[in-house]
């Protein structure tokens, strides 16, 4: 939006009998707002051209005219005019010039602007220099010819800046600026509030609609509608939405936006969908800022890119090309469980040859800096991930008539995949080919096979998991149940691949249900969990981080970490020892310097005890990241704003399949007490660690949706029990008896007896976690991360709400004796006016 025009060497222009020094530079546009929409056009007819306006000034041969309606005109016509100007789409520049000679009754247009100031410098140009040349011409016929072949010239200057146009500049963009320009005169916004993106829409509130404009900005949502000579503005900030939502009708669909005070419903939408993205977008960033403190971002891609499906059309804006983009990164990130700083540049659709299954998947492949993955089109049917670090050779082929338009890939492994059916097959070749080039070399082959003999890592990292330092003595019946379970998985990597690069397919989903054997549970965990991407990404970071954390975080996160380190998982000999507690120490000291956002939380230690159980120092710092940053956001900073969220989460789903449980619970007023620590631990501190690994081998390939599925799984298997409870102690002491009951036949890990406790229920039901996994799966299954996302997108207004009302309450509590003379309502209106102007002042 603030980009300056090229200046233009100096010219002389076809026609002209002026020296090249008496024609103006295009410095003509000065940097301004207005700057786009400002220009001289070429010469058209008009034929009455006082129709609709009046005019400003006049000489002989130039008229400046202003539209009627603009600037608030009187008179019916004017107020229709502008009416009318308002609700279309097309609106024309309220100033033009026109050349209209005496001798003739047509005009031509050569100048327009969107304001009286701009015009103006058009106006004192022709004045000073184009004026003075025509006086030596004769004819009228001369002047017109001479005028016309000037403003050509003007106007042929303009495109050639236009084509000067620095990268990332649209020249379609002048639309745009109008629309930016405004915005901000319209509801006097500062310069630096972003213009995203404007639509016209209309907005019903009490009995009569207004057909007008909605803009969308960083921080406000506007709306103004101009009827009859009456205007009507609405500005409200994202910060003070509290409800937003699709509205769908026989007749209308629209979007509802809620405040504290007031509805607004708006309307009559050309892109209901695209309007509603958007907003959501924008609105979920600001109810980020209020939760966590985070400041408000443009986009996290800072470039626009080119992708490779044609519904990239149209002339938005750059910045709302960046949130298209950051969108739909964001969603890739997410299908893949790839780094947040992974963008993705585009994606096509395509053919997979399956091995397995000897035919070809129909789905989409996405091309990222670091990435190239595949998704089926039906889900979970086929994922694939190729590490662009692990790609040897890349070929086209068309020698199989079943595979036309065909790139054949072979991995530095000798794995071969074969893309079929590409219709940007050249571009994504080409694509690949610039991304491999940028690769870096030191990265090509570092933990991509973790079973490799070659692996590369560092002697500095080389630690083993907890369990093999302190063995236990496993049952024979055990350990031939283990054995056959890593049977099943050596077939199942035998024909789907192992590692970064194998097909993930139903039968793996199946295969973790049955559960993960402890020699491959390190391995599958960082692989489900996306922390080996990271791995890849930051090779030796781990121990880089160990050598300086303990100078770089404050004395207070460290007294809490060593607060916290005899209490993790006391229960196991490894943490009974000072070689279990030092790893736990510098794990947690490694990711308080990594994320001093975050520094360290309650809850953070007993996850991560139970990660080093299995796995490296290494990869249980990178489990930790990939927790507590990706699939656990804003669980655990000073206010749990993720947990809370999703606590709210829970009780939606709760009430839509548990009705009766969840009215029961909510009866108790227990729901949120239960339920909290089960999210926070991941359920680590409610069931015996061997058993809650099981839990985990679900989470890693679930995410966080396998939370709600486990978390209604356990209240529907207790389902009679829980509506027989008379009291929330009760209900209490009857959940946590049963969680510390689940078993786990099948356990490698000792088995710590459950606590005596004297108010425990004598009827609590033994369940083995195999149980609890399989009702998750097959009752709750059907609930998606697309469900959970909209639940938390509403939900986070409300929490947000109740944070702001409770930090009220505290503010005015702590003036209590101020303001005796205020009645509450009196209060409540004070603090909301006081804290938008301090937003604003902000």
């Amino acid at each position: 939006l603030d980009f300056k025009r090229p200046s233009v060497e100096k010219q002389k222009l076809s026609g002209s009998t002026l020296a090249a020094s008496e024609w103006p530079e295009l410095s003509l546009w000065k940097p301004s707002v207005f700057s786009a929409v400002t220009m001289w056009v070429k010469p058209e007819e008009i034929l009455l051209p006082n129709a609709l306006w009046t005019v400003e000034r006049a000489n002989p041969y130039f008229t400046l005219q202003k539209r009627r309606g603009h600037g608030g005109g009187r008179g019916l016509a004017a107020m229709v005019i502008g009416t009318v100007d308002n609700v279309l789409e097309s609106r024309v520049p309220p100033y033009r010039i026109l050349l209209q000679t005496p001798d003739s009754e047509l005009s031509h247009s050569v100048a327009q602007a969107s304001t009286l100031d701009v015009i103006s410098q058009h106006w004192d140009f022709i004045s000073s220099n184009i004026m003075p040349a025509i006086e030596a011409f004769d004819s009228d016929d001369d002047v017109k010819e001479f005028v016309k072949a000037k403003v050509t010239g003007l106007v042929a200057a303009t495109v050639v800046a236009e084509k000067e146009l620095p990268a990332g500049v649209d020249p379609d963009s002048r639309k745009f600026t109008e629309a930016s320009a405004r915005f901000h005169r319209l509801f006097n916004m500062a310069d630096s509030e972003r213009l995203v993106n404007y639509y016209s829409c209309g907005l019903i509130q009490g009995k009569v609609p207004r057909q007008g404009w909605l803009y969308l900005s960083l921080n406000y949502v506007c709306f103004y509608a101009f009827f009859i000579g009456k205007e009507y503005k609405v500005a409200l900030r994202w910060a003070d939405v509290t409800r937003l939502e699709r509205q769908a009708s026989l007749l209308l669909s629209g979007i509802l936006v809620c405040t504290r005070t007031d509805e607004y419903s708006f309307t009559l939408f050309l892109n209901l969908d695209d309007a509603y993205r958007l907003m959501e977008q924008l609105a979920t960033m600001a109810m980020r800022e209020l939760l966590t403190g985070a400041q408000p971002s443009e986009s996290s891609a800072a470039q626009a890119v080119r992708t490779m499906s044609p519904e990239n059309g149209g002339s938005n804006t750059a910045l709302r090309r960046d949130f298209t983009v950051q969108a739909r990164s964001q969603t890739y990130q997410a299908l893949f469980r790839l780094p947040m700083a992974e963008q993705l540049d585009g994606h096509c659709s395509c053919a997979l040859w399956c091995p397995y299954i000897k035919g070809h998947v129909l789905g989409t492949v996405y091309c990222s800096p670091n990435f190239l993955c595949f998704s089926a089109n039906k889900k979970q049917i086929c994922d694939l991930v190729l590490p662009l670090s692990d790609i040897g050779l890349v070929e086209k082929t068309d020698s199989n008539e079943q595979s036309p338009m065909a790139l054949h890939i072979t991995t530095k492994s000798r794995s071969s995949f074969l893309f079929a059916q590409l219709s940007e097959r050249d571009f994504l070749c080409s694509k690949i080919s610039d991304l491999l080039a940028q690769t870096p070399v030191s990265a090509s082959r570092r933990s991509l096979f973790p079973w490799s003999t070659d692996s590369g890592k560092d002697e500095e990292s080389a630690s083993v998991p907890l369990r093999q330092l302190f063995p236990h003595k496993t049952s024979e019946d055990i350990l031939s149940h283990e054995s056959v379970k890593e049977s099943l998985w050596a077939m199942h990597f035998s024909e789907y691949g192992r590692g970064v690069c194998m097909y993930r397919t139903p039968q793996l989903v199946d295969l973790v249900l049955k559960g993960i054997p402890d020699s491959l549970r390190a391995e599958m965990w960082v692989l489900l969990s996306g922390a080996k991407y990271q791995m890849l990404a930051e090779p030796g970071y781990y121990n880089e981080l160990v050598k300086t954390a303990s100078k770089s975080i404050s004395d207070t996160v460290t007294d809490e970490i060593e607060r916290d380190l005899r209490r993790s998982l006391p229960e196991h000999v490894a943490f009974q020892n000072e070689v279990g507690i030092d790893s736990l120490r510098r794990v947690l000291t490694a990711y308080a310097a990594r994320n001093p956002t975050i520094g360290y939380c309650q809850a953070m230690n007993i996850i991560c005890s139970v990660l080093l159980l299995y796995c490296t120092e290494e990869e249980a710092f990178w489990l930790m990241v990939a927790i507590c940053e990706h699939l656990l956001p804003d669980y655990y900073n000073t206010k749990v704003a993720g947990a809370l969220v999703d606590q709210g989460v829970f009780e939606e789903l709760l009430s839509q399949h548990l009705p009766q449980v969840h009215h029961q619970l909510m009866k108790l007023q227990v729901l949120t007490m239960i339920s909290l620590s089960w999210f926070l631990t991941v359920f680590l501190s409610v069931v015996p660690y061997s058993s809650g690994v099981v839990l985990m081998d679900l989470f890693f390939l679930h995410g966080t949706k396998a939370l709600f599925q486990i978390a209604l799984a356990i209240l529907e298997i207790n389902c009679n029990q829980v509506m027989a409870m008379r009291d929330a102690g009760e209900a209490i002491s009857y959940l946590s008896t049963f969680l510390e009951n689940v078993g786990n036949r099948n356990a490698t890990l000792p088995i710590p007896p459950p606590v005596p406790r004297s108010d425990a229920p004598h009827d609590v039901p033994e369940v083995d976690v195999s149980d609890i996994v399989s009702s998750a799966h097959d009752h709750f299954g059907f609930i998606s991360m697309e469900t959970v996302s909209l639940l938390r997108n509403r939900l986070r207004r409300t929490v947000a709400k109740d944070l702001e009302d409770t930090r009220r309450r505290a503010i005015l509590r702590h003036f209590e004796d101020d303001v005796r003379q205020f009645s509450a309502a009196e209060l409540d209106a004070l603090f909301f006016s006081f804290q938008v102007r301090w937003r604003c002042l902000c």
